[in-house]
């Protein structure tokens, strides 16, 4: 993905440090209501075996085996009321040789709070991608717009989308609902004394247990890999694009180029209606967003819709839904929606 690629090395070092405390930027949570399906949208997922609906219930295991799929309904909003669609289709494929002769590499380590460490497993789990529109809505004076069907081959950390960010959303809320306020710090590095003391005095305000701290950490690396299925994906970046604000030039001269910050929004952060996600009721939902700046000004706010990451919903870390706005348009946003869930998916008759 030509867009994120620019930013992820900034991309990883911001997540480093989660910001408890959200700007004025709030999410227009209405904008995640579903969308209907273009006809030729559906007629292309039955010509090629694609489904696009039904969610299998989830397990309690974190396994990914191959045939499990996910399917995503990706609609861009431009003004004047324009819609596209976009098809995405993850499938977790069987590995190759040389995939399975891969070994993964050792836990990854990193420390929180008040300076404990924590470790989180790698996995390798190698999936299909196929991207396929865009579709819209055609008239008899309107001419379609050129249809693409793009395919990668990628392998995913198993171990980081295992993580998910549901616990996640469940502290954040906790520590909004008790109005209280302080920085969680997160490091590859062991913490020096004077990180120590300011972390303890933070856990003491947050009041943050270490499955809750480990949860919090263990959402910047789910949330990494998620970014790695997104970027892989050929054709997205296009879409991504208009979205996102860029900086003007004065700004990256004057910065010497682009700098990067991603804070969670956590004063938006709040629960959702899991049955409109095609969830049962009683599955924990959250929204979860996040705000992208570049050289200190709004460059795309994204809302995430994070559930618990049990398969068949493993291989997306447990996001079922997703919107990206365009800071200062309200016309112009993206959304992603995943339509169907399935375990080891039987062919469709």
């Amino acid at each position: 993905m030509v867009f994120l690629h620019r930013i992820a090395p900034a991309f990883c070092v911001v997540l480093l440090t989660v910001q408890l405390r959200g700007e004025d930027i709030k999410p227009d949570f209405n904008k995640l209501a579903p969308v209907a399906l273009y006809p030729s949208l559906m007629e292309t997922a039955r010509t090629n075996n694609i489904p696009i609906e039904g969610m299998d219930t989830p397990d309690n295991t974190d396994n990914l085996n191959p045939g499990d799929s996910l399917t995503a309904l990706i609609t861009l909003f431009e003004k004047g009321g324009h819609k596209t669609q976009m098809l995405l289709y993850v499938e977790v494929a069987a590995p190759t040789a040389e995939e399975q002769a891969r070994k993964p590499g050792p836990p990854t380590v990193c420390y929180v709070g008040a300076g404990d460490k924590m470790e989180f497993t790698n996995g390798l789990t190698p999936v299909n991608l196929r991207l396929l529109g865009p579709f819209a809505e055609t008239t008899g004076r309107s001419k379609p717009p050129k249809f693409q069907d793009k395919k990668a081959h990628i392998t995913l950390n198993k171990g980081f989308l295992a993580l998910g960010l549901d616990q996640a959303g469940t502290a954040t809320c906790r520590i909004k609902e008790n109005h209280v306020h302080g920085n969680f710090l997160m490091s590859g590095r062991p913490f020096t004394e004077a990180q120590v003391a300011e972390g303890k005095k933070a856990m003491t305000a947050l009041q943050l247990s270490l499955p809750e701290q480990r949860a919090i950490a263990g959402a910047d690396f789910a949330l990494m890999s998620y970014v790695q299925l997104v970027q892989a994906t050929p054709g997205l970046d296009t879409l991504f694009e208009k979205v996102v604000k860029l900086p003007s030039i004065w700004s990256i001269a004057s910065h010497l180029g682009v700098d990067v910050n991603l804070k969670i929004e956590s004063q938006y952060v709040t629960t959702m209606d899991a049955s409109k996600w095609n969830l049962t009721p009683q599955t924990p939902c959250y929204a979860y967003p996040l705000a992208l700046q570049l050289n200190d000004q709004p460059a795309l706010i994204t809302t995430l819709v994070v559930a618990p990451p049990r398969p068949p919903l493993l291989g997306c870390a447990g996001i079922v839904g997703l919107l990206a706005e365009k800071s200062g348009d309200k016309e112009t946003y993206l959304t992603l929606r995943i339509i169907s869930a399935h375990k080891k998916l039987s062919p469709i008759r």
